[in-house]
This record gives C-alpha cells, structure tokens and sequence, in this order.
C-alpha cells in the first residue's frame, strides 16, 4: 500500500484517492497525510516490526493509519468493529500492538484494554480526549520516509467459530504476488491494476 500510494501521487497526484463523509482526498494529499502521520507514529515510538491495531469504518482513517504503519515498516493488525469487549482485550493482549486506533463509538469497549497501548481516535464527531488522528496529522512533518528495514505486514483476525480470533499474516509479499498474478490472469495492464486492485484496496474495498 505505501509504494502504491506514493507511485499514484507522483504520476497522478491530482485525482481522487479517497471520498468519505468529511470530503475528497487527492493521492498527493493521502499520500502527505500518511506521511505525516507516519512520523507522529514514530515520535510515538512505533516503529518497524511493531503492532499498530485498527479499529475503524469504513473512511480515511482506517486507510491513513494502514498507509502510516506500513511506511514506517510496522504491521497493520485489523480489529472487527463487531467485537465485544472482552474480545478485543484478548485479541490485544495476544497481538501485542503498539497502539491503537479507534473509532470514537468503541471507547466504551477498551475499558479492558491494557494502559501500556497507547490510543488514538480516528473518527470523531466532538472534542474527545487523548490524541487523535487528525492531530496526529496536522502535527506532523509531511515529507517522505525512506523505505523500512523491515516490509510491513498486514494482520487479518480468523472468524473466531472454535475460539478468541487469531491473526492471520499477510506479507507484502504476499499482497505483491497476488496483485502480479491478478493483472496476469486476466491480462490487465498496470495502470489497470493500480485503477481497479490498489485503488480499491486503499478505499477499502
């Protein structure tokens, strides 16, 4: 995601990357947004190899911190926004993230959430306490960052059916591969793949 990003906003840095509730977002503008959070994370201590949980709908913010984590070559651990809270205090305290990012309807679930994983609201209608991502955004210096020492991961949960869900990595490898082979099988171009697999991936879909 992060090379994708940065390549759609140098060679089509004025189109639309994202639309969602509060407007557009250009790929230049996602692309310096995750940058500068990216380095709010890092004056946060996060870094490569760490956990950065999220816990988002459908917007920016889910795609902003996916984008911030792997530029920094931290993994990107996805929450199910259906989880109760004894759950998510179970899943956070096996997968050991970082921080975590949260939609402002969830605060009610972290109460079992260990204190050392710092919080950060993404979506929130109001003032609320503690960091939050546009701040993190705001505050944060939006030049590039060099590549990683380590790829970043993506961390999907299993459903849960025999026990507490469990992560499931997925390398950037293994997204790389599969968006090679997707374009082969059925003989896009990359500009293809960049329109109809990344693009998607980044808004979510």
């Amino acid at each position: 995601p992060a090379t994708g990003v940065t390549t759609a906003a140098i060679h089509h840095p004025h189109e639309l990357a994202i639309v969602d509730e509060r407007g557009a977002l250009t790929w230049e503008r996602l692309h310096r947004r995750s940058n500068a959070l990216a380095h709010s994370f890092a004056a946060m201590g996060i870094g490569p190899g760490d956990g950065v949980g999220i816990m988002c709908r459908n917007h920016r913010g889910f795609i902003e911190a996916t984008l911030a984590a792997a530029k920094l070559g931290a993994s990107a651990l996805y929450l199910n926004t259906m989880f109760a809270g004894p759950q998510l205090a179970e899943v956070t305290r096996r997968e050991g993230p970082k921080a975590l990012v949260y939609d402002e309807e969830f605060g009610d679930l972290l109460s079992g959430v260990d204190d050392s994983i710092a919080r950060i609201v993404a979506w929130c209608d109001g003032e609320v306490d503690g960091p939050t991502l546009e701040g993190l955004i705001e505050a944060g210096d939006e030049s590039n960052h060099k590549p990683p020492p380590h790829k970043p991961k993506f961390v999907i949960l299993t459903s849960g059916t025999t026990g507490t869900p469990k992560g499931a990595i997925n390398t950037h490898g293994n997204v790389a591969f599969n968006a090679r082979t997707y374009r082969d099988w059925i003989g896009l171009t990359p500009d293809d793949v960049r329109r109809y697999y990344i693009g998607p991936i980044l808004n979510g879909g």
